[in-house]
């Protein structure tokens, strides 16, 4: 599995790592393939490149961690990764909904805005202070399939 992620944002170095940690316990093999950010988004040719390397590494996947650069630019990275035969999975559903990617298992953003919502709820109708309010994670995940995607 090759994993692409952006390593200027913590959020897709934690999810890149975490993944790593996680397959090597399985006897996945994982590889991190860094993409760098330009002043557009990212560049085509070098992602081109990144992607070339990935089909040499023999990576069957590549997964998409939650990071603003990679779903700014999900439509170019998928357009390239599809092209050289290889599957995406996506860890949030703008990038399978909008821009090719086939799969992820992801929690819906209307879920997340209502999680949102009954924090916030705690917080100003129910008088809780913010930092007592346990940090918790969503129960509920969607399995997506994008049908229309070709690879």
């Amino acid at each position: 599995m090759g994993i692409v992620f952006n390593p200027l944002e913590n959020n897709s170095q934690i999810a890149a790592n975490t993944l790593l940690a996680v397959a090597t316990q399985n006897d996945i093999t994982v590889k991190r393939y860094p993409v760098q950010k330009t002043a557009d988004g990212i560049d085509r040719v070098t992602f081109e490149t990144l992607v070339a390397d990935m089909r040499k590494d023999g990576v069957d996947l590549v997964y998409l961690p939650a990071d603003s650069l990679l779903i700014s630019n999900a439509k170019v990275i998928t357009d390239i990764v599809h092209s050289a035969g290889l599957p995406t999975f996506s860890a949030t559903e703008s990038p399978i909904r909008n821009s090719g990617a086939l799969i992820g298992v992801v929690s819906r953003y209307y879920y997340a805005g209502q999680f949102a919502a009954f924090k916030a709820q705690q917080i100003l109708t129910e008088g809780a202070f913010a930092g007592d309010i346990p940090i918790e994670t969503l129960q509920q995940f969607s399995y997506i399939v994008n049908a229309d995607t070709q690879t």
